[in-house]
């Protein structure tokens, strides 16, 4: 490739840069739904119902973005907010986003904050994914920092099959002859788990690291 080739090429490079493996973990939205009780923002939090996975967490409304039903991602965050709570689009003013987020397992999250404009009763939930809905005031959030945790990542070039307990290999690393080093497992990055304790139960993971990061960027404009 010559010079005058490259310059051509960079027409094809795109103007924004996009996460060029998204495809392969996929992309999540969620929105920090916020309402207002007696001129007090609360955050509008979700209790997940017993017969899902990660069944009696708490968390804000959210999934996974569908490109054959979704136009963008805050069509995603619209749609699962309705599909969960029953909130219709209109009664939700997406004010904006905060940071993406690349979750422990590849996941690239993407939150939206929005001001939902409706009576608690009128909130109809989705008892197969959520099993209650529960208002918590952000002062609390402000005035209880969360407790910092870790937990260690690490890449494994292999795994055991559940059913028969035999070791699969992801990676053959000495069939390729990778250094001896990437034949067990490595990198050991540890990664900041925040934890809220609530008189509703814990909020940790991914919902915690939200709220602290909602909670960081409104301090900053109080």
């Amino acid at each position: 490739m010559t010079f005058d080739e490259l310059e051509l090429f960079k027409s094809a490079l795109p103007p924004v840069p996009a996460i060029s493996n998204f495809n392969e973990y996929g992309r999540c939205v969620v929105l920090v739904a916020l309402t207002s009780i007696k001129d007090e923002l609360y955050f509008v939090i979700e209790k997940r119902s017993a017969g899902i996975k990660q069944a009696g967490e708490l968390c804000f409304p959210g999934g996974l973005f569908d490109p054959l039903l979704d136009a963008d991602f805050e069509a995603t965050a619209l749609r699962e907010t309705r599909e969960e709570l029953g909130l219709p689009d209109k009664s939700i003013n997406v004010i904006g986003r905060l940071d993406t987020i690349i979750a422990h397992r590849g996941m690239i999250v993407e939150v939206f904050v929005g001001a939902v404009d409706i009576a608690a009763e009128d909130i109809r939930i989705n008892r197969a994914e959520v099993d209650k809905i529960i208002f918590m005031p952000v002062s609390f959030f402000q005035n209880n920092p969360p407790k910092e945790h870790h937990v260690l990542v690490q890449l494994h070039p292999t795994c055991i099959d559940p059913e028969s307990g035999q070791e699969i290999t992801l990676l053959p690393c000495k069939d390729l002859g990778l250094a001896p080093q990437y034949h067990q497992p490595w990198g050991e990055f540890k990664q900041k788990i925040f934890v809220y304790n609530t008189e509703e139960g814990l909020i940790w993971g991914l919902t915690a690291r939200i709220v602290h990061d909602f909670v960081r960027k409104f301090r900053s404009f109080q």
